[in-house]
């Protein structure tokens, strides 16, 4: 993993006629490294916004109760939660009637008496009847703020997981379609290349972009067309990963040229 940023012939040649199976633990611990590093910046970042920004944010939230599917909160109504930077609003309490979906609000959620109205990003609108509910529960400020909490704890344990899950997949078929072009650079290149070594070059050939990759996201650095920019730079390595196992062809007898990788024979040996 820390030689394969660097034009290095001798671990692509080690990769290709050593090393066996499709690379996938190499593969796991690489995407766990760099998963890992993204997610501790992304748990402090998190941490400072559940610790800081959160209780702010929520510092208006009623107390809610929600018995017998119907909901109630002591405070006038309508009740009105306005973002602090757009001034739109965000949350409307009312059971009173006079709002009753959010065509007569710009919020993003609305309760009524006995409904929840969630404004999705499509622009769609869910709809949650509650009135057959058989659930008692009081939420207030302190009640979201200690959610915020829970999840602080567990949320890089759980994108860890999933982003693992995901980015294998992804590499995985990412590897398969770069194993099949190096089968193709092998073939344009005079290498025999087995489909599994073929695999081993591409997943270490693609190694130099998802270290790239990770330390662009680090410092929150954003080039434009880098899926292109990517997509390029692993073909280099694919070529040279290819080329690096080609088996030179020996000189004609009697002429001595030195070629790399070839030791010329002594006459009788």
């Amino acid at each position: 993993m820390i030689r394969a940023p660097f034009f290095n012939g001798k671990l692509y040649r080690d990769v290709a006629r050593n090393w066996s199976g499709i690379n996938f633990w190499y593969l796991f611990l690489l995407e766990l490294i760099t998963w890992g590093l993204l997610l501790i910046k992304f748990q402090i970042a998190f941490t400072a916004y559940v610790h800081n920004d959160f209780p702010k944010r929520v510092a208006n939230f009623p107390s809610i109760t929600l018995s017998n599917g119907q909901f109630s909160s002591p405070v006038p109504q309508p009740y009105i939660i306005t973002d602090s930077r757009s001034g739109k609003p965000v949350f409307v309490l009312d059971t009173t009637g006079k709002i009753n979906s959010l065509d007569d609000t710009e919020a993003v959620l609305l309760l009524t008496d006995h409904k929840a109205f969630i404004r999705q990003q499509s622009g769609m609108i869910r709809t949650i009847d509650l009135s057959k509910s058989k659930r008692n529960f009081t939420v207030d400020k302190s009640t979201l703020i200690g959610w915020a909490e829970k999840a602080r704890q567990w949320a890089a344990v759980v994108a860890l997981l999933l982003a693992l899950i995901l980015s294998m997949i992804c590499r995985l078929l990412l590897a398969l379609i770069y194993g099949l072009i190096n089968l193709m650079l092998a073939s344009m290149l005079n290498v025999k290349l087995p489909f599994d070594a073929a695999m081993r070059l591409a997943v270490v050939a693609f190694t130099p972009v998802i270290l790239l990759n990770t330390i662009l996201d680090l410092l929150g650095i954003d080039i434009q067309l880098w899926i292109l920019i990517a997509f390029l730079i692993d073909i280099v390595y694919l070529t040279m990963a290819v080329r690096a196992n080609a088996v030179p062809t020996p000189p004609p007898q009697g002429f001595p040229v030195t070629m790399p990788g070839y030791t010329p024979q002594q006459p009788g040996a």
